[in-house]
């Protein structure tokens, strides 16, 4: 008879995590006898890992990031534009022209905007700015012909100024730590599963379950090993023997050197809930403790 090997989720990346789980069900659902035998926590399980999908694409990067950034590319460029022309005009021998440059060379000085600021900062910058440029300072930009340049800064500006508020807006929308909470419900219902089946496996004593179960294993091993790196010589046997194994050094993150890298910008996350230092209930682990993945109470 089999039963269900130990494993941290808690340590794997979002993306690990939840293809875990999706492996995990696909095993699960294509054998009938652990459907019918598990239907209700199977149901459970379903539904959870449903709702983490849902948290997943909650917490993907806003469609406006990509929009903010082409902007500020090219709001960027217009101010530098600026900044130029009002030093190349300064070299003409002209005193309208002269007296022109000085006072929008001293504007652009007391206001010292940094196309390398960061975003708000920049665009509040420039929104006091181009309200000088456009009027206290109006005649000065005629004088260097800079009206148009002027216009398409403001423009470029409050493009990005309005697409930051409307992420502004949808971020405000996200539920927060709606991610973890969901991996956290999700490991849970793996949880009530994997004890359902073992307890079913010892009361029955029957193997009925041993195609499923092993496959199941297989699948733990793999992540064990390739994910979370642990030493293939140490991992719990089926009995839930051993004590789960520390973590080998990885390989620097981005390398690609280890099968199953987490992929750079993966958000690792922390354990959501510590580990009792005993098992629910107190006192020492018994034997049908051990087998169970992140003891969550």
């Amino acid at each position: 008879m089999e039963e269900l090997k130990v494993i941290s989720l808690s340590r794997m990346n979002n993306a690990a995590h939840h293809n875990f789980h999706l492996d995990m069900l696909t095993i699960i659902k294509a054998d009938k006898t652990v459907c019918a035998q598990a239907a209700k926590q199977l149901q459970v399980y379903e539904q959870a890992f449903e709702a983490e999908e849902l948290a997943r694409s909650i917490s993907r990067k806003s469609f406006f990031t990509d929009a903010i950034a082409q902007g500020d590319k090219e709001r960027d460029a217009l101010y530098r534009t600026l900044q130029s022309n009002v030093k190349n005009f300064s070299k003409l021998n002209d005193p309208t022209t002269q007296n022109a440059c000085k006072l929008l060379t001293q504007a652009l000085k007391d206001y010292s905007v940094d196309a390398d600021n960061q975003l708000s900062i920049e665009t509040g910058g420039l929104v006091s700015l181009l309200n000088d440029l456009r009027g206290k300072y109006k005649d000065e930009v005629e004088a260097l012909s800079l009206t148009h340049t002027v216009n398409l800064l403001y423009e470029a500006n409050e493009k990005v100024r309005l697409i930051m508020l409307a992420r502004n807006k949808e971020a405000g929308g996200k539920p927060a730590g709606a991610m973890r909470n969901a991996r956290v419900i999700l490991d849970k219902a793996y949880i009530a599963f994997a004890k359902y089946l073992n307890a079913s496996v010892l009361m029955e004593e029957t193997d009925i379950y041993d195609p499923c179960i092993i496959q199941m294993n297989a699948t733990i091993k793999y992540y064990a090993e390739n994910i979370l790196r642990l030493k293939p010589s140490t991992l719990a046997d089926k009995n839930g023997n051993g004590e789960l194994p520390a973590p080998i050094s990885p390989t620097p993150p981005g390398t690609g050197n280890t099968p199953g890298e987490s992929k750079p910008g993966d958000e690792e996350i922390p354990d959501p809930i510590a580990p009792p230092s005993t098992p629910p209930g107190g006192g020492s682990s018994g034997a049908g403790d051990e087998y169970l993945p992140d003891p969550l109470s």
